[in-house]
């Protein structure tokens, strides 16, 4: 079926005007091929705080009442197209995506409507993760003997017979597309001729549910509903309330859910006032052990530290409060605040009177007068309340012996990265990360270039390393780009190159991009230094050492052996180290 152009498409926006409707805007307009229009759907008493002036496609749909699902089905009915995308104004999903969801759903056809994947934008991870382990046994056991929902993956895109629902993991789907029960609203194109145009929610404030209430309406119309994986969209973490009267608007809206599908479970019931009961004893017995702890996580515009990222993701999960910013930019009243460490000397306290610190030591300082970097940072850094490090090596090094609590932990890789997309390989080789203070690497990558390779470099680059790659149009310089594109790139590829100078201490320290490359499925072509040697030995991995390419056939016919790593994903890992634990605890304790 040919490709269809997105002249085709009417978008539909419901907003109070938030920060983020513009990004979603530009987004949807990167390209030559654009939308039809952009109805944005706003409050008449909001609309005069937006300015859209300068969008040609983008027409401002002023209602009179304020709700989301009211809202957007006044910009359904003024749809002119044949397709209609739905889409939330923290939504955001980029004109590629766009173009391959509406092709999706015209080669599906009328009686048809479909969602991308989505990710949470800060961590690229899947927003509907699949537990194992310990806990997704006993998650199987709630959802299936309490809940209703078939067992185990078999529950994805399902909606249990008391009215819960479950996600679609993308790491575990059998097809490119796959039929559902549900979908998330905030991202959901349709074919005019089947959008639901009556406002089925019957309440004020935020709409709860209102999701399932749409697909369940849609599939009573005889739409069936699609996930496809073709398309993804980037989004917050899903919000669940936690204040009283959003728990009880929340499950009020449930109750209404059920009474729509006119099912007749006793389950539900019992799911209802098990629930109730839930939340009187957290507001009149008990407060949960994580609220309102507020943990702050500083990041800095360096260097990436995807670890920071991955915490964040965690934490909210567990039910921390996080503030995940630039030094400057954290809370003053944050209770935790954990720092990736350099020089952070004593009289800071003094000076900025900061709350309660944990570090983390990811690596060993480096030349020149390394060892004695590491004894100032010994004597000199301020006490915390706890420690993380990446090894033992690093904390025996360090000489850390007292008494303050720590816990090591891997370096590991977003959940995104083992997501297998389907692309042509158009490159041999990847290379990800820094690219101009790596002593060697460039000359390696010009050996490379020169027996014919065809690498793409991703990551900074300074105009000097421009112009000695120019000559070669084998070689393509990518320059910086966001993690989460990351997937996309590595899919195009055969390999990726690892390049660590065999220096103390960069050779003892993990590398995430090799991580990365194992998680994407890609073969690994690296220098030789110890910390590989026994992550390949390690792994029963075979990797090819680049002192062992004189010509390009040493890599077409070597026999590569790529490990599974799917431990070393951030969930897994931090599961594993009971980090929520070690994060209350140096809380709580001090």
């Amino acid at each position: 079926m040919d490709n269809i152009n997105l002249n085709s498409l009417s978008v539909v926006i419901p907003t109070l005007g938030g920060k983020s409707l513009l990004t979603v805007i530009n987004l949807l307009n990167d390209g030559n091929d654009i939308p039809s229009e952009i109805l944005v759907c706003i409050p008449d008493k909001y609309s005069k705080n937006i300015k859209l002036d300068n969008f040609p496609n983008v027409k401002i749909i002023k209602t009179p009442v304020i709700g989301q699902v009211f809202q957007r089905i006044e910009g359904f009915k003024k749809a002119k197209e044949k397709f209609v995308l739905q889409l939330d104004d923290d939504c955001k999903i980029s004109n590629y995506h766009v173009k391959k969801l509406l092709n999706k759903l015209n080669e599906l056809g009328p009686g048809n409507s479909i969602a991308p994947i989505y990710f949470d934008e800060k961590t690229g991870v899947c927003s509907h993760s699949y537990r194992k382990g310990l806990k997704g046994f006993i998650t199987n056991l709630i959802a299936t003997f309490i809940c209703g929902a078939p067992w185990g993956l078999k529950r994805m895109g399902c909606i249990s017979k008391v009215g819960t629902n479950y996600g679609v993991d993308v790491k575990y789907m059998n097809n490119d597309t796959v039929e559902t029960e549900w979908v998330p609203g905030g991202c959901f194109m349709h074919f005019k001729e089947t959008i639901y145009l009556e406002n089925f929610f019957p309440f004020k404030g935020k709409a709860f549910c209102e999701d399932l209430m749409h697909s369940h309406l849609l599939r009573k119309n005889n739409v069936k509903l699609w996930v496809t994986k073709y398309a993804e969209c980037r989004t917050k973490h899903a919000y669940f309330p936690n204040k009283k009267n959003e728990i009880l608007q929340y499950l009020k809206a449930y109750k209404y859910l059920y009474y729509m599908r006119e099912k007749k479970v006793l389950r539900f019931w019992l799911w209802y006032f098990l629930n109730i009961l839930r939340q009187w004893i957290r507001y009149n017995i008990e407060t949960e052990k994580n609220t309102d702890i507020k943990i702050g996580i500083e990041i800095n515009r360096i260097s990436y530290t995807p670890e920071a990222y991955a915490y964040a993701h965690f934490l909210t999960k567990k039910g921390f409060i996080v503030d995940l910013n630039y030094k400057e930019q954290l809370k003053n009243n944050n209770d935790l605040t954990i720092h990736f460490m350099g020089f952070r000397p004593f009289w800071n306290n003094f000076i900025f009177k900061r709350k309660l610190e944990i570090h983390e030591y990811t690596s060993l300082s480096t030349a020149p007068f390394a060892k004695i970097k590491d004894r100032l940072k010994y004597h000199l850094n301020l006490k915390p309340v706890a420690r993380i490090f990446m090894n033992s090596y690093i904390k025996e090094t360090f000489g850390f012996n007292n008494n303050i609590p720590y816990i090591y932990r891997e370096m590991g890789a977003n959940s995104d990265m083992f997501i297998k997309l389907k692309n042509t390989i158009e490159y041999d080789l990847v290379y990800s990360g820094s690219i101009e203070y790596r002593p060697g690497l460039l000359k390696e990558i010009e050996k490379l270039a020169s027996l014919d390779f065809k690498i793409i470099l991703i990551g900074y680059y300074n105009q000097r390393t421009y112009n000695k790659f120019k000559k070669y149009k084998n070689v393509k310089l990518i320059g910086r780009v966001e993690r989460i594109e990351l997937p996309k790139y590595y899919s195009k590829c055969k390999a990726g190159l690892n390049f660590t100078p065999n220096i103390y201490p960069l050779n003892l320290q993990s590398s995430t991009k090799t991580i990365e490359y194992c998680a994407a499925g890609l073969y690994v072509i690296s220098s030789k230094y110890e910390w590989i040697k026994n992550f390949e030995k390690e792994r029963s991995a075979k990797f090819l050492w680049i002192d062992e390419i004189s010509k390009k056939s040493d890599f077409e016919n070597y026999k590569f052996k790529i490990p599974d790593v799917s431990d070393l994903e951030w969930n897994n890992i931090l599961e594993k180290s009971s980090f929520d634990k070690f994060i209350r605890n140096s809380y709580l304790n001090n």
